[in-house]
């Protein structure tokens, strides 16, 4: 790990972050974020390990090494993990929302203003003018000028965000990375093409990359002109069409797709978690099928209290994940009490396995967890609901962690599982003061889609990469810390520049702006109707929790038992609708695959699909930049 590689990183970010956010935001149509894998980091390390092939021949000196292509691969996953949609672009549009979005009818400013913490937020009508508006520019000096308070307290806190996750993440590395060895298929392609000595030589990684390329650059062109000709891989077929008699009708949209990278990125996934998620989906399909014969309406059916399942899901995989890894935790906590530092087995040095002493990461633990609540109290919160709000969305970040880490999903929607849904759930909303429920609202960025683009993951995988003495674990942990609070403030800038250019209601796509003001409308309908405690949801919930605790149980006792209930959740909203099918066809291969050949033919197979990923990735971004550069729509491989 070399300060050559991480300036490299740190040019690399707020460019990164632009081309996110003119996808995302300007251009619409295509969501690198909502993927695990994010394709812009992996064509960035693919454009790098290219050019550097002839270095290494001709000018060693100038090469980069395979650690510092690796560094860089993990300061860009972090950087860019506050991009997305759901999180840093939702969170510049909440500053100004509830002032530009208010109105007589609505009833906004009676309801609430008073409540928001002003400080937080942009009400300068002008300087919003020309965000929602356009047709402006960020660098006068009464549009900059409201944004700089309000974006320098978000730093404050998104610093004690990523801080708190990356002591967490420090706390639980060697229990999952060492002792129970957990797969982390999504870093298995970043880690292979670090490798120079042997990935670039596989003929069957450019079989699939050029299948994946042609692919694409057909689909690119068809997009253009339609006179040539194209093979759809996105939604071709939609089963619902078919499935029109009753119950079926109650299924209404299941499409048919063939992704590519989703196949890849399936195939490296374990057997058991890869079907868990196509099977758990077809277990969704079966409630509403099920509701519908029962007569219950079609709203419910589309519901069946998904987010309640989800929760009590996600609340069981984490807890069960503690209480299996339980000795490694007393151990921590006794080296942390005796003030030990000794955490590496005999003959390693400490730096190389862990990144601080169990004393000092459970204070960096602290501190940020206290910050945090500190900073929501300052943010309107009381104290309790602060702790309460905090600390639950903490363990909701660090059981998302462990599913991605254990599964390795394509993407993970979990979408309305955080705390504000759970405490309206069991106590309903009148038991909460009016500016506890505000600031959930303004909290809505960190909470609405679980959110698909999280830090956490990315740091996790990061000390995965690194671990084994491959990098230095001190000076990676502080180096995502700074990646990732520096990615986050590019995202604010991007965000910004662009909206003032083309304006966030004029001509940006993205669904920035419908995100940031549906928190503040379910606000709104909060305090005008409150609901009352779901008791269906309580019930959804613990019968999720014990029938999730139950499998995780059995897995541990029947080893052949195929269906982990993470899979089950991470299945419940729109995005594994689109991913079901390449990952049934990817369970299939790779069952034939080890079944009639063994070990052996799969480490064969395997660099095929790595070219499959690699190839919808490389030419996919290559049109997007095309369409960056020139000034066009162009093809998006994905959704």
């Amino acid at each position: 790990m070399t300060l050559r590689a991480v300036g490299i990183s740190l040019i690399l970010i707020p460019l990164q972050a632009f081309w996110i956010i003119h996808m995302e935001l300007v251009r619409g149509g295509i969501w690198p974020t909502v993927l695990s894998l994010l394709f812009t980091v992996v064509f960035i390390l693919f454009v790098l390990a290219l050019l550097n092939l002839p270095l290494r021949r001709w000018w060693p000196r100038v090469a980069l090494r395979d650690g510092e292509l690796l560094t860089i691969y993990i300061l860009l996953a972090v950087g860019a993990a506050l991009s997305g949609c759901d999180v840093g672009q939702t969170l510049v549009h909440i500053l100004g929302a509830p002032f530009h979005f208010a109105t007589p009818e609505n009833g906004w400013a009676a309801h609430f203003h008073r409540d928001l913490p002003r400080w937080l937020l942009v009400s300068d009508q002008q300087a919003l003018r020309g965000f929602y508006n356009g047709a402006s520019t960020l660098y006068r000096w009464d549009n900059f000028r409201p944004w700089l308070k309000p974006v320098a307290g978000w730093m404050v806190f998104i610093f004690l965000l990523l801080l708190t996750m990356h002591s967490v993440n420090a706390l639980v590395r060697r229990q999952w990375v060492e002792a129970e060895r957990l797969t982390f298929p999504i870093v298995q392609l970043p880690l292979a093409m670090t490798d120079s000595a042997t990935f670039w030589r596989q003929p069957g990684l450019w079989l699939g990359f050029g299948l994946a390329a042609v692919l694409n650059l057909l689909n690119g062109f068809h997009f253009l002109f339609p006179v040539v000709p194209h093979l759809n891989c996105k939604i071709f077929f939609n089963l619902g069409r078919v499935l029109i008699s009753h119950p079926w009708d109650g299924i209404r949209w299941w499409p048919v797709t063939a992704y590519p990278f989703a196949i890849g990125l399936g195939f490296l996934m374990p057997l058991d978690l890869s079907f868990s998620c196509w099977f758990g989906l077809l277990l969704w399909k079966a409630q509403k099928v099920v509701g519908k014969a029962l007569g219950y309406p079609q709203q419910w059916c589309a519901a069946m209290y998904s987010q309640p399942q989800v929760s009590g899901v996600w609340i069981a995989v984490l807890l069960f994940a503690l209480w299996m890894g339980r000795r490694h935790w007393q151990g921590l906590w006794r080296l942390a009490w005796k003030g030990g530092d000794k955490t590496s087995p005999p003959g390693r040095r400490p730096e190389t396995v862990e990144p601080f002493a169990p004393r000092t990461t459970l204070l960096l633990t602290a501190f940020g967890l206290l910050g945090m609540m500190a900073f929501g109290h300052l943010a309107g919160m009381t104290v309790g609901f602060a702790a309460a709000y905090m600390a639950v969305y903490l363990a909701f970040s660090l059981a998302l962690t462990r599913m991605r880490a254990e599964f390795g999903p394509p993407c993970h929607d979990l979408y309305g599982a955080g705390p504000d849904q759970i405490f309206t759930t069991w106590f309903g909303v009148e038991t909460f003061e009016r500016r506890n429920l505000t600031s959930t609202a303004v909290f809505y960025w960190l909470s609405r889609e679980s959110p698909r683009s999280h830090p956490m993951p990315h740091q996790l995988e990061g000390l995965r990469l690194g671990s084994g003495g491959r990098l230095p674990l001190p000076r990676l942990w502080g180096a995502m810390l700074f990646a990732g609070c520096f990615g986050g403030l590019a995202t604010l800038w991007a965000v910004l520049h662009n909206c003032y250019i083309f304006g966030s209601e004029a001509k940006v796509n993205g669904p920035a702006t419908w995100f940031a003001t549906e928190g503040f409308r379910r606000l709104n309908s909060w305090i005008v109707n409150p609901p009352e405690p779901s008791v269906g949801g309580r019930n959804a919930m613990l019968i999720a929790f014990f029938v999730s605790w139950g499998i995780l149980w059995l897995r541990t006792r029947v080893l052949w038992f195929p269906f982990h209930p993470a899979g089950y959740a991470i299945s419940s909203w729109w995005a594994i609708n689109l991913l079901w099918f390449p990952l049934l066809l990817a369970w299939t291969v790779k069952k034939l695959v080890l079944r009639y050949g063994g070990l052996r033919a799969y480490r064969r197979v395997q660099p095929f699909f790595f070219g499959l990923i690699l190839g919808e990735f490389v030419v996919g971004s290559l049109w997007q930049i095309a369409g960056l550069l020139g000034g066009f729509t162009a093809y998006a491989f994905w959704i």
